[in-house]
């Protein structure tokens, strides 16, 4: 700040009878704000659309200056700092649990059971055939020939083809439909199973690229959380219309799909 930057507010802070009030009200909102960024559940898929309407809810109504930004970055940095070190548990459990299940065995293949040939067995091969004796020759009768009846060959049905097993929808473990909907596309994919099975599947893919690809792949997320809410008419955040949670369900569904992809091919 400059000198007359800090002579004017040292005239607004003599003059003003409320400036104290109100200079204490502002570092009380500035602490909460502060403390949101370092508690903000880290399951929260929509982390970074919160702070930034805590800090607009902050700045609307009192000043963020430098000492404000420096403390705000420091604390960005912390939360930053846990957040790696979350996922790269996360991501040594899921290796670790890949490596742990066993292999299965091979079937051991059945030893065939060796059959006795009649050549080899000693009890036929040293008995003599019995002699047989021949029969007289009966004298043939003939009869008039009968004309065959035909016969109707049965087709056989067509056994009806075995139903398709169908694939168990799946729920995500970083959704919270109870305590954590926040963006508009949240109402629409907690009225649907099929979209939560999407979301479970855009999850795994996510972190998959993740892995590959590293931070790159955060700032893409947040970019596209923005923007396909709206892109479908839904409000970026809040409750939409009933109607809204309805219609909008098959671009919500195609723009999840759609981001699958992306990711998979990223990997």
């Amino acid at each position: 700040m400059d000198k007359l930057g800090e002579a004017t507010e040292a005239i607004t802070r003599d003059c003003d009878p409320n400036y104290a009030a109100r200079a204490k009200a502002c570092e009380d909102k500035f602490q909460t704000f502060i403390t949101t960024i370092e508690t903000l559940d880290f399951k929260d898929t929509h982390q970074n659309d919160t702070l930034l309407a805590a800090a607009k809810e902050y700045k609307s109504e009192c000043p963020f200056g430098t000492e404000q930004q420096e403390a705000t970055k420091v604390a960005l940095q912390k939360r930053q700092e846990k957040l790696d070190k979350l996922e790269g548990v996360v991501l040594e459990a899921l290796k670790q649990a890949h490596q742990s299940q066993p292999t299965p065995s091979p079937e051991p293949t059945p030893t065939p059971t060796p059959t006795a040939s009649i050549e080899s067995s000693p009890t036929v091969a040293n008995t003599p055939l019995p002699t047989e004796t021949p029969s007289p020759t009966p004298s043939p009768t003939y009869s008039p020939l009968a004309t065959p009846t035909p016969t109707k060959t049965a087709t056989p049905e067509p056994e009806p083809e075995p139903s398709p097993t169908p694939t168990a929808l799946r729920t995500p473990t970083n959704f919270d439909c109870v305590n954590g909907k926040h963006m508009g596309t949240d109402y629409v994919i907690c009225a649907s199973p099929q979209l939560l099975d999407a979301e479970a599947r855009l999850e795994d893919a996510y972190r998959a690229a993740l892995a590959a690809k590293g931070d790159a792949v955060k700032s893409e997320r947040w970019e596209w959380i923005k923007r396909y809410g709206p892109d479908c008419g839904l409000p970026l955040r809040g409750r939409p219309a009933p109607d809204q949670i309805k219609g909008a369900a098959g671009c919500v569904r195609d723009a999840m799909e759609q981001r699958i992809r992306e990711l998979q091919a990223e990997q």
